[in-house]
């Protein structure tokens, strides 16, 4: 509902758009399916479906390789043709369940597919933590594509900035969208 954001789709005169939450390799919850978005009715009628999404799970590992490859089959069957297909990946950890990212790249084409992230790092600042370098992961394993970028949120608490941040980028690839 951010102004900017929604000013970004608006000028290109609107967006499909589909969101699904993925944990674990086999609990998966479709949030909606391909929807359009172009007017500050259907903006509202999006955030509302997705500030009422109830979270499937917290405690199930990750199962990065496995939602790319889900998204790669959402993608094919996008209602209309569009001029850019964008997959983001945000997550606070690396694949620990399943196919591993770089195996969906070698099993599926992404060559027309921007895959972006967005890395939570809240559970990092601890040396105990299974995490090492989650930026360096999500880097070298999940982001893909020309252009494709990382934005990272400084814990949960800085999760509407940093997508905030990321959308604009999407919205508006390019000198625009990479404005601070």
């Amino acid at each position: 509902l951010d102004s900017e954001v929604k000013e970004a789709i608006l000028s290109l005169g609107g967006m499909y758009r589909t969101a699904f939450e993925w944990n674990g390799k086999s609990n998966q919850k479709m949030i909606f399916d391909w929807t359009f978005v172009g007017s500050e009715a259907d903006i509202g009628n999006l955030a509302g479906r997705l500030a009422g999404h109830i979270r499937n799970s917290t405690t199930l590992p990750t199962a990065i390789g496995a939602a790319l490859g889900y998204s790669h089959r959402l993608i094919a069957r996008v209602p209309e043709p569009c001029a850019r297909h964008v997959v983001d990946v945000s997550g606070d950890g690396p694949n620990n369940d399943g196919i591993k990212p770089q195996d969906i790249y070698a099993l599926y084409n992404f060559d027309n597919i921007i895959v972006n992230g967005l890395v939570i790092k809240d559970l990092y600042n601890n040396p105990e933590s299974f995490y090492r370098d989650p930026e360096g992961y999500y880097r070298e394993k999940v982001i893909r594509g020309g252009g494709a970028f990382l934005i990272l949120a400084e814990g949960y608490g800085d999760f509407s900035r940093a997508m905030k941040q990321k959308l604009l980028k999407e919205i508006i690839p390019g000198p625009i969208g990479q404005l601070q």
